[in-house]
């Protein structure tokens, strides 16, 4: 075969690799340290959780209505190496409030949590449950309610879902008294109703912190905490391991990772190699989870 016919084929092959292998995370696979991401997507004061499409390219996050008092969910696509304006997502309906949109990996189903009634909710405020919808090229299937009917008179928040498919969550009480950490299994393509997450419930009720919500890596190794201390102004983040059929104590992150401000809203990126989290509501900051391993 020709020497520059097999030259031109290589090129050719290894730019469609790397095309192929380009996706919003791409850039920050050098990252050794904390780094501000999609800062054209973040509003001061106003900036909450965020979470990907399978392919990393697909951005969805919320917000606050500045002028009444419901929240918003907006999508932003990774296109030619910069984020789209936030556009506000099809199947919004401003009746409600739409936050933590988490998409199920490899389905077509995208969850939210939302105070749309259900069912069998009498109350005269709804509070906010699971929804799951779907879409089929241009169009959004009406919402499903999705979840367990143990948890609907609660404010439920912060969703994390791993690679088998349980999704870990933290709850609220109707009267905001107590928080309680939950997880959801998927069993034979179906969801038990909400269960306890004991490691993280013993923590709550032992008093030495004031356990927020968490982020549960995608291969169930690790989780990130967002915690308060008796000592404390505002929330910090931890991690903890699941070690020998147990989890560690978390242990506080960097200073890199933890200021003065407060931080939350942690999110493991599907892949699991980065870290992503607001700071005082205003800003995404991320960090290749390769660099906040404790080392013991």
């Amino acid at each position: 075969m020709n020497k520059l016919l097999i030259i031109g084929i290589s090129i050719l092959s290894f730019s469609c690799q790397t095309k192929e292998a380009v996706n919003s995370l791409s850039s920050h696979n050098e990252d050794d340290t904390l780094m501000v991401f999609a800062p054209e997507l973040a509003i001061e004061g106003n900036t909450y959780k965020g979470s990907f499409s399978d392919d990393l390219n697909t951005f969805y996050f919320f917000r606050k209505d500045t002028i009444g008092s419901n929240f918003i969910p907006y999508r932003s696509n990774f296109n030619d190496g910069k984020w789209s304006p936030a556009e506000i997502v099809g199947y919004y309906d401003k009746q409600y409030s739409y936050t933590y949109q988490l998409k199920i990996p490899n389905t077509d189903q995208l969850l939210f949590i939302s105070n749309m009634r259900t069912a069998n909710d009498s109350s005269n405020y709804p509070n906010y449950n699971f929804w799951s919808i779907s879409k089929s090229g241009d169009k959004w299937s009406d919402p499903k309610e999705f979840g367990s009917e143990k948890v609907t008179d609660n404010y439920n928040s912060q969703p994390s879902i791993t690679n088998s498919g349980t999704i870990y969550f933290s709850s609220f009480t109707r009267d905001y008294r107590h928080q309680y950490p939950y997880k959801m299994e998927k069993i034979d393509g179906n969801y038990t109703e909400a269960n306890i997450f004991e490691p993280v419930e013993k923590w709550r009720k032992s008093g030495k912190w004031k356990i927020g919500p968490f982020a549960m890596d995608p291969d169930e190794n690790f989780m990130i905490l967002t915690i308060n201390e008796a000592d404390q102004s505002n929330d910090d983040l931890y991690i903890s391991y699941a070690k020998d059929g147990n989890w560690t104590a978390p242990t506080k992150l960097n200073n890199s990772v933890n200021t003065a401000q407060k931080e939350g809203f942690p999110y493991l990126t599907p892949d699991g190699k980065y870290l992503i989290f607001t700071r005082a509501k205003s800003q995404f900051y991320i960090v290749p989870t390769k660099q906040i391993h404790i080392k013991s």
